[in-house]
């Protein structure tokens, strides 16, 4: 322990213990890691961290106080993607980043609330709106062969820890706690639009009829541009799969016994979905992308 005398200061009557520490970890991310290193440990680049640390620095920086040093705006953001990607226990990560087991809780938490909230969720997961509605139509009907769509939309379960109450509501039949993740993708595997926290006995089709896209939906935000094919009116709509209601602006696949022309449908709208389920498994993937 190292103490710290600060009586004699103007600012202050008491004296500080602050217990000594190391920051090993940190030093070493920021100082010899590769971008391989980097990949592996928080599935970023180094460029995306860099680009992360400007974006989110002025919501996370904290002021230097008389009695210790704030925690760097880049040493945060490591401890929070590094907990974010291993799911480590705070008392871990502490002990890896030298800081207290309370202080590292509450970097996560403030850095997690300012990503949700404030700075990133807001600019970058957003629903396309005018050129960028007609770029994400263009790119599904050029590289995935589904014409009028702006979006593929299904849900998945994201393992949580057991919640202190009702906690049965949210063990799934695969033998883990989780909530429900509605997502929508577009052509490029980004996602605009997501909701989480609905328990996971509650079906997909539930979670979208209580969501704000299914009220953006009725609204018929999504209808303004019809296409003509074969004197048929296409709107803009989005594609998901069996769990979800057919509606103007929702494609589903057919059901029962097909026609060959039926059958061909399924397959084209299977396809085009596909991107969702790969967006999902990027997310939950483990190894570095």
């Amino acid at each position: 322990m190292l103490f710290i005398d600060l009586a004699s200061k103007p600012c202050t009557e008491r004296a500080l213990w602050a217990k000594e520490r190391t920051n090993d970890r940190y030093i070493d991310a920021i100082s010899v890691w590769s971008d391989l290193d980097w990949r592996h440990n928080t599935r970023i680049s180094k460029e995306t961290f860099s680009f992360l640390e400007e974006e989110l620095g002025p919501h996370i920086k904290k002021k230097d106080t008389v009695m210790r040093s704030a925690v760097p705006v880049s040493k945060r953001l490591l401890m929070t993607l590094w907990y974010l990607g291993t799911q480590m226990d705070f008392r871990s990560l502490a002990a890896l980043f030298g800081v207290g087991k309370s202080t590292s809780c509450i970097i996560v938490h403030e850095a997690c609330m300012k990503i949700i909230r404030q700075v990133l969720t807001k600019t970058f997961i957003k629903f396309p709106r005018n050129q960028a509605a007609d770029d994400v139509v263009s790119g599904f009907a050029n590289l995935l062969g589904f014409t009028q769509t702006v979006g593929a939309i299904d849900g998945t379960h994201i393992p949580i820890i057991a919640p202190s109450e009702n906690s049965s509501d949210f063990y799934n039949r695969k033998g883990y706690y989780s909530i429900i993740m509605q997502a929508v993708i577009d052509h490029s595997y980004k996602f605009i639009d997501i909701l989480v926290g609905w328990p996971r006995n509650i079906h997909n089709a539930r979670v979208f009829r209580h969501s704000s896209l299914f009220e953006i939906g009725n609204q018929r935000l999504f209808l303004e541009k019809v296409l003509n094919l074969d004197n048929t009116h296409v709107p803009i709509h989005l594609i998901g799969d069996a769990a979800f209601p057919l509606l103007p602006w929702l494609m589903t696949p057919f059901k029962g016994k097909l026609t060959e022309l039926q059958d061909k449908y399924n397959y084209k709208l299977s396809s085009a979905r596909m991107v969702v389920e790969n967006s999902f498994g990027r997310l939950k993937t483990v190894q570095a992308i």
